[in-house]
C-alpha cells in the first residue's frame, strides 16, 4: 500500500529535520517543549519522580526515549515482582504466580 503524497512529505520532513530535534533533546532534555515528567510521574507517586528524572537524563536523542523508559519500566516491574514473590502482602498471593 503506497503512502499518500501528504504522508510522504511528512515522513521526508521528519527524516530531514530529526537532527534538529536530536540537538535540542541533547542540549535541553526531554522536556524541551513541556513538562511531561512531572504530570506523568504524578500518578505513580512522588517516589517515582526521581526515577523518571534519572531516566530522562540518560536520553540523548529522540530515538532514546522509548528505549530508556521501557528499560526503567522493566526494572521497576522486576523489583515489584520480586517483592511480591519474596513476601506477599495479601494472603495466598502465591497462587497468582503458580506457586
Amino acid at each position: 500500500m503506497a503512502m499518500s503524497t501528504k504522508a510522504e512529505n511528512r515522513v521526508r520532513r521528519w527524516r530531514e529535520q530529526r537532527w534538529l530535534l536530536d540537538t535540542v533533546v541533547s542540549q535541553v532534555g526531554v522536556e524541551f517543549d513541556q513538562a511531561r515528567i512531572a504530570y506523568t510521574a504524578g500518578v505513580a507517586g512522588p517516589e517515582a519522580l526521581a526515577e523518571f528524572r534519572m531516566t530522562a537524563m540518560r536520553v540523548r536523542k529522540i530515538n532514546d526515549i522509548d528505549r530508556e523508559f521501557a528499560a526503567a519500566a522493566a526494572r521497576t516491574c522486576r523489583i515489584g515482582t520480586d517483592q511480591l514473590r519474596s513476601r506477599p502482602i495479601v494472603p495466598n498471593v502465591g497462587r497468582v504466580f503458580g506457586e
